[in-house]
C-alpha cells in the first residue's frame, strides 16, 4: 500500500472518530431516546384504554349486582326450585328434629303443622343447582363408603321419585297457603310408617345391641329408612306458579360434617359421578313411574306390597330372600320400655275402654303378637282390647323394624327388634353386597324391583319448564 493511499485512509478514519466522539453523537441519540419514549407512552395511554373498555361491563355488573355476579359462572346450569322453612322459624325446627319414623308419620306432622301459626309456617322457595340439590338428597340417603353400582342405583331411585313429583305438578300450583302439601309418590294406601328418614341418620346411643342388657332407650340406633316417596304433610307457602320440591338436602358444608374433611371431595364426586353415569334414567312399570321405596337392612328377607299395603298394584315388590342382611350393623336391638309409658304413646290407636281401665297400667299379659306376615314381620298385635298392626306399634315407639318378638323383663316390656326400616323394597345392605361381588346396578334394580323398565325419562330441564 502507497504513502497517499494509507494517508487518505487515515484521515478517513480520524472523520469518522470525530464524528462518534464529538458532541453530536449525544444530542442525536438523546433525541431517538425522547422520541421512542413519547411512542412507548403513547402505546401504554392507548392499552390501558382498551383494557378499560374491556373490564367495563364487568365492573359493571359487579357493582351493580354484587354477589350475584358469581351467578354469571351458573348461566349453563339447570337450576330446581326448592321449598325450604325460613330460618328460626317451627317449621324448620321441625324439620330438623323430623328424622325419625313417629315424627313423619302423616297423624304426626299433621298435627304439628296444625299447630303452627301462619308466621310459624313462612317457607321461602330458593333456587338450587339442580346435580348440587340431587347430590345432597343422595348425601342424605346413602353412606359415605357406598359401593359404585349401588350409588347408581340410588340415583336411579331418586330421580324416579323426582321427576314423578316433578310430573304430577301443574304450571300454576293451587295448593292453599294454610294447609300441608303432599306431592310426593307414596301411593294413598301406603302405611304411614313408611316415611322418609336419611341412611346414617343419628341414632340413640342409649339403644344397645342384642347381645347386651336391658335398656331403657326407645330410638333404634341407626333408624333410617326412604320409601322413595315425598314425606307427608310438607308445609306449603301458597301458590307458585313454577314446580317445586320440597325435599331436604345436605348442603356442601353439611356433606363436610358428614363424611369429614379429608373425604368430602371423594364422597362428593362419587355421588356426582353416580348420577351423571345414570343420566335421564327412571325405572317404569307399565309405561308410569314405579313406586321404589327402600330401607336400611331386612330382617333376612324383603316384604310383599300385597301383604303390607293390602294392593297388587306393586306386583314388582315381592318377597326377596336377603341373607347377607343377617350380617348387618346393629341387626338385632335390644330395647325396653315401662307399661306406662307403651301405653302412652300408644293411646292414638288404642280403643276407648272405661274410664278405670284407661287408668289402669299395662302389664305384659295385655300385650300379644297375633299374626307374622310372610316374611317374618308383625302383622297384628293385641294390646290392651285393641288390635294394630305391626307398623302401627313400631312408628309409636320409633322401633327400628316391624319384625320384632316381645317377652317381659324385670317388669318392663323387652322389644327384640330385626332389621332397620320398614322392609319394602331395596335392601341397602343387601345392595352394597351384591356391587361389592361385582353386580351392576341394573342387575341391583332387576333383583328387587323384577318387572320394571330403565329407561330415558328425559333431561331434568324439559320436567320443570
Amino acid at each position: 500500500m502507497s504513502a497517499a493511499c494509507f494517508s487518505e485512509k487515515l484521515h478517513f478514519f480520524n472523520k469518522i472518530g470525530i464524528f462518534w466522539d464529538g458532541p453530536s453523537y449525544h444530542m442525536i441519540w438523546r433525541t431517538v431516546f425522547m422520541r421512542q419514549r413519547a411512542t412507548w407512552q403513547k402505546f401504554k395511554t392507548f392499552g390501558s384504554f382498551c383494557l378499560i373498555m374491556l373490564l367495563l361491563p364487568y365492573i359493571v355488573t359487579v357493582f351493580v349486582h354484587g354477589k350475584d355476579f358469581e351467578a354469571l359462572g351458573n348461566k349453563d346450569k339447570v337450576f330446581i326450585n326448592v321449598r325450604k322453612p325460613k330460618a328460626g322459624s317451627s317449621l324448620a325446627q321441625m324439620e330438623s328434629i323430623s328424622d325419625t319414623v313417629e315424627a313423619n308419620s302423616e297423624e304426626n306432622r299433621a298435627g304439628i303443622w296444625n299447630g303452627l301459626s301462619d308466621q310459624e309456617k313462612e317457607t321461602q322457595i330458593v333456587q338450587v343447582p339442580w346435580e348440587e340439590y340431587f347430590v345432597g338428597i343422595m348425601g342424605r340417603e346413602v353412606p359415605v363408603n357406598a359401593e359404585m353400582e349401588f350409588l347408581k342405583a340410588q340415583a336411579v331411585l331418586l330421580r324416579t321419585k323426582l321427576y314423578q313429583e316433578l310430573d304430577a305438578q301443574e304450571p300454576a300450583a293451587t295448593q292453599p297457603a294454610d294447609a300441608p302439601e303432599n306431592t310426593g309418590q307414596q301411593p294413598a294406601d301406603a302405611p304411614e310408617n313408611i316415611g322418609q328418614q336419611p341412611a346414617d341418620a343419628p341414632g340413640n346411643t342409649t339403644q344397645q345391641p342384642a347381645d347386651a342388657q336391658g335398656n331403657t332407650g326407645q330410638q333404634p340406633a341407626d333408624a333410617q329408612e326412604n320409601t322413595g316417596q315425598q314425606p307427608a304433610d310438607t308445609p306449603a307457602s301458597g301458590p307458585s306458579e313454577k314446580k317445586v320440591l320440597d325435599e331436604e338436602y345436605l348442603t356442601r358444608e353439611e356433606l363436610e360434617k358428614k363424611a369429614g374433611s379429608s373425604e368430602v371431595e371423594s364422597y362428593y364426586n362419587n355421588l356426582l359421578q353416580a348420577m351423571r353415569d345414570t343420566e335421564n334414567q327412571v325405572l317404569l312399570y307399565q309405561d308410569d313411574y314405579a313406586f321404589l321405596p327402600f330401607h336400611q337392612s331386612s330382617n333376612g328377607t324383603t316384604r310383599s306390597a300385597q301383604e303390607v299395603m293390602g294392593t297388587d298394584a306393586y306386583p314388582y315388590l315381592a318377597v326377596r330372600e336377603c341373607p347377607l342382611d343377617k350380617d348387618a350393623d346393629d341387626e338385632m336391638l335390644i330395647t325396653s320400655f315401662d307399661y306406662k309409658d307403651v301405653q302412652a304413646k300408644c293411646r292414638s290407636f288404642l280403643v276407648a275402654v272405661a274410664e278405670d281401665q284407661a287408668n289402669k297400667t299395662y302389664q305384659f299379659s295385655d300385650f300379644e303378637i297375633i299374626s307374622h306376615d310372610s316374611a317374618g314381620y308383625v302383622q297384628e298385635m293385641r294390646i290392651g282390647e285393641t288390635v294394630c298392626t305391626g307398623d302401627q306399634f313400631r312408628d309409636a315407639m320409633s322401633l327400628a323394624s316391624s319384625a320384632f318378638s316381645i317377652k317381659d323383663t324385670n317388669g318392663k316390656l323387652q322389644v327384640t327388634t330385626t332389621g332397620k326400616g320398614h322392609g319394602l323394597g331395596l335392601s341397602q345392605w343387601t345392595a352394597q353386597q351384591m356391587a361389592k361381588s361385582g353386580k351392576n346396578y341394573e342387575e341391583i334394580l332387576q333383583f328387587f324391583f323384577e318387572g320394571t323398565t330403565l329407561t330415558d325419562g328425559g333431561p331434568v330441564k324439559e320436567k320443570i319448564e
